[in-house]
C-alpha cells in the first residue's frame, strides 16, 4: 500500500503548526513528501525547494552523510527506529548539531508506508557544554589552564614521549611572599599582582609549552620536546627574573619573588605523579635556600624531603604542646664590658625532633603555617623572662627577639606586641626585634611598613646576619633600623684574614654613615674582640663571653656578672643613636 495524497495532506495539516521541532516525512524510497515549518526554520530552506527531492540532497554534511542517511532509511524499513546525533549544514552555511530519530509509519495492515524524521537542534546546548567544559579547565582569574587541564596535558605528553622518545621538563613555581601582599594590600590588589605575574611568565616561555595555575600562588610549567636539560634552568631563571620585577598597582610599588623546582622525564621519573612530586621536592629546597631561585631535583633532596615530610606532624605537635625553650646569649658593650642585650634563641625540647636543627624546624613550621603561633609564644616568653630579670635587678638592657619576616604580615602583630609589653611592664625600648638580612630584603616593602610601625611604638630593630644578603647603602637608608649585626662568617678569621678585615671595616664605615650601631656575632677570641673594638664596633656577642644558656643558667651568669662588679646597663634610647 502506498502513502497517498490524502495521507500526505493530513500529515501536512498536523505538522505545519509544529514550529519548535523540525519534521520531515519521506516515502519509502527516501523522497521528501513533507517539510514542516520547523524544518524550514532550522535549515533556512523553504518547502517548495525540497518537496519531491531526495533527503540526502538537503540534509547535507560530511562526505559520508548520504551513506549514513541511506543506512537510516534501510534500518527504518526493517521496522527499527533509528536515533542519531550528527553535524549538518544549513542552507545559510551554519553548522548545526542535530539530534534526529527516523521512525517507520504503518498502515492499518502493518505495512510501512512512510518514514518520519524528527530533528532537534542541539547546537546551542553543545556550545554551552563546551563552554562549561572549557571553564572547568581554565583558571578564571588568570585565564591560564587549571590543575585538571595541566594533568591532562601531562598525560598526553607522557604518552607521546613514551611512544616516540623525547624529554619533558616540569617546573613547580611558587610566588614568594604573596601572602604578605594579600594581608597588607587586600585580595583585590593580590589578584591584580597574580594576573600580571601570570602574564609575565607566559611571555618568557616557548610557544607550545604549557603554563597553568594550580593553586592560590602556585603555578606549573610543562616543557615538551626538550633537547637540552639545562634549558629548564634557563627558563626557570627567566621566570624568577620577570616575576621579581616591581609591580605598580594603584601607584603602590609591590615586590614579590618566585621559587622554582625542576624535574625531568625520563631523567627523574616516567610517571606524572612521580615527576610532580619530585618537582615539588626541588621547589621546597629552592625556597629553603637563601637566594636560590630554582633547583633541579636530585635523589638526596628526596631523602631529606621525606624526613621533613614525616616531621611535619611532629613539628605541629611540638608547637601545640609548646615543646620549646629559650636560651639566651649576652651582648656586651665593646668598651665597658657591660651587658647591653640578651638574645633569645629557640631550642626544641621534643626528643622526636632532636635530629633536626632549629633552622630546619623553623622552616617546617613556616611551611605548615605555624610560625605565627610559634612566634607569638617566643615573644611572650622572652618578654616575661626579661621582666623577671629586670625585677630581680640582674638586667636592664634590651631583650633581643628573632622574628621571621613572614610574621610581619600578621594583622594582629602590633596589637600582640603592645599587649605583651603592657602585661610584663616593659618599656618598648627594652625590646629589640631581629630579622635576618635576606628576609628583610625579600619583604623589603611590606616589611618596612610594619617595622616602621613597631619602631614608632618605641621598639628597636636590628638586622641579623648582616653581610650575607643583599644590603646596600641605598637599601639600608630606607629601612627603619637601629642596629646591624655583623655575621660570624666575617668575624671568625679576624684579624688575620685581610678580606674579612676589609669587610668588617667597610661595614663599620657604612653603619657610622647611617648612624647605626654594630654588634659583632661569633666573637671567640680576645684578638677578635680587640680588633673589632679598635675599628669602632659597639657591642659583641659570642663564646668568648658566653654560650647560649638556658634560663636558670643565664640567671646564674647574670648574678655572677653583677658580683664581679660589671653592672648591666639599660639600652641607650634611640634618640642617642641618631
Amino acid at each position: 500500500m502506498q502513502f497517498g495524497s490524502t495521507g500526505i495532506g493530513a500529515l501536512q495539516a498536523v505538522l505545519k503548526g509544529m514550529v519548535d521541532a523540525a519534521v520531515v516525512v519521506l516515502d519509502v524510497g527516501g523522497t521528501i513528501r513533507v517539510w514542516n515549518t520547523g524544518a524550514e526554520r532550522l535549515f533556512q530552506c523553504p518547502v517548495d525547494q525540497v518537496i519531491g527531492q531526495r533527503e540526502s540532497a538537503y540534509l547535507i554534511g560530511p562526505e559520508a552523510m548520504a551513506q549514513a542517511l541511506e543506512q537510516d532509511r534501510l534500518a527504518a524499513l526493517a521496522g527499527e527506529s533509528v536515533a542519531s546525533v550528527r553535524w549538518y549544514d544549513s542552507f545559510s552555511g551554519a553548522r548545526l548539531l542535530i539530534e534526529s530519530t527516523l521512525s517507520p509509519v504503518r498502515d492499518d495492515d502493518g505495512n510501512i508506508v512512510a518514514l518520519v524524521r524528527t530533528l532537534l537542534d542541539q547546537t546551542a546546548r553543545h556550545r554551552r557544554e563546551q563552554q562549561i567544559e572549557q571553564l572547568s579547565r581554565i583558571d578564571p582569574l588568570t585565564n591560564l589552564p587549571n590543575r585538571a587541564a595541566f594533568h591532562e596535558r601531562m598525560r598526553e605528553a607522557e604518552d607521546t614521549a613514551a611512544r616516540y622518545g623525547g624529554r619533558l621538563i616540569v617546573h613547580m613555581i611558587d610566588l614568594d611572599h604573596f601572602k604578605a601582599v594579600n594581608d597588607t594590600f587586600g585580595h583585590s590588589t593580590g589578584d591584580l599582582v597574580l594576573r600580571e605575574a601570570a602574564r609575565r611568565m607566559s611571555a618568557v616561555i616557548r610557544t607550545g609549552d604549557l603554563l597553568a595555575r594550580i593553586g592560590g600562588d602556585e603555578f606549573a610549567l610543562l616543557q615538551t620536546n626538550v633537547q637540552d636539560l639545562q634549558s629548564g634552568g634557563r627558563v626557570a631563571a627567566e621566570v624568577v627574573r620577570t616575576v621579581s620585577e616591581p609591580y605598580l598597582v594603584h601607584g603602590q610599588e609591590i615586590l614579590i619573588g618566585a621559587s622554582v623546582g625542576i624535574a625531568a622525564y625520563p631523567d627523574n621519573g616516567t610517571r606524572i605523579g612521580q615527576l610532580l612530586r619530585m618537582a615539588d621536592v626541588a621547589l621546597y629546597r629552592a625556597k629553603a635556600e637563601t637566594g636560590a631561585g630554582f633547583q633541579y631535583f636530585n635523589v638526596h633532596m628526596d631523602d631529606v624531603a621525606q624526613q621533613l615530610g614525616r616531621s611535619q606532624a611532629l613539628v605541629r605537635r611540638a608547637v601545640e604542646r609548646r615543646a620549646f625553650a629559650l636560651h639566651y646569649q649576652p651582648q656586651l658593650d665593646a668598651h665597658t664590658g657591660r651587658v647591653v642585650g640578651l638574645e633569645a634563641l629557640l631550642r626544641c625540647t621534643d626528643p622526636a625532633l632532636s635530629k633536626f636543627g632549629t633552622e630546619a624546624i623553623v622552616a617546617v613550621a613556616a611551611r605548615c603555617g605555624l610560625m605565627r603561633p610559634l612566634g607569638r609564644w617566643i615573644f611572650e616568653e622572652a618578654c616575661a623572662q626579661g621582666s623577671r630579670w629586670r625585677k630581680m635587678g640582674l638586667f636592664t638592657g634590651r631583650i633581643c627577639i628573632n622574628r621571621c619576616a613572614s610574621e610581619l604580615s600578621d594583622p594582629h602583630l602590633l596589637e600582640h606586641v603592645e599587649s605583651c609589653l603592657h602585661e610584663h611592664e616593659l618599656d618598648p625600648h627594652q625590646v629589640e626585634i631581629e630579622l635576618t638580612e635576606h628576609q628583610l630584603y625579600d619583604f623589603r616593602h611590606q616589611g618596612s611598613v610594619v617595622l616602621a610601625q613597631l619602631r614608632g611604638m618605641g621598639l628597636t630593630i636590628a638586622i641579623d646576619d648582616f653581610g650575607t644578603g643583599y644590603s646596600s647603602l641605598s637599601y639600608l637608608s630606607r629601612l627603619p633600623v637601629d642596629r646591624i649585626k655583623l655575621d660570624r662568617t666575617f668575624v671568625q678569621h679576624l684579624p688575620e684574614d685581610r678580606q674579612n678585615s676589609a669587610i668588617a671595616r667597610a661595614v663599620l664605615g657604612l653603619a657610622k654613615t647611617l648612624t647605626l650601631e654594630v654588634v659583632a656575632e661569633g666573637v671567640e677570641s680576645a684578638e677578635q674582640a680587640d680588633f673589632l673594638r679598635d675599628i669602632g664596633c659597639d657591642a659583641m656577642q659570642g663564646f668568648l663571653y658566653s654560650r647560649p644558656l638556658p634560663t636558670q643558667a643565664m640567671t646564674n651568669w647574670l648574678a655572677l656578672n653583677r658580683e664581679r662588679g660589671v653592672p648591666a646597663i639599660a639600652a641607650a634610647p634611640r634618640s642617642s643613636l641618631h
